[in-house]
């Protein structure tokens, strides 16, 4: 399989059922930003992830998600 593939093909792969797709889009400074552009628009059968809720840990006072933007470090 090579590393880059192009819209059509993706798309047929998707159809087929051979990959999955993860919109994971993020904007540091606007939390809501990627979940709001994937309800705009996104690739037919593409799931959406939040980088926040549910790909980084929990902000902890010594580590975690981002934890100098959360705890005001």
């Amino acid at each position: 399989m090579k590393a880059f593939v192009g819209v059509k093909e993706l798309k047929a792969m998707i159809k087929k059922g051979a990959v999955k797709v993860i919109d994971c889009r993020f904007d540091l400074f606007d939390p809501e930003y990627g979940a709001k552009a994937y309800m705009e628009n996104h690739m037919e059968g593409a799931f959406f992830m939040d980088v926040n809720k549910d790909i980084c840990g929990e902000a902890k006072k010594f580590g975690g998600a981002r934890p100098d933007i959360y705890l005001g470090l």
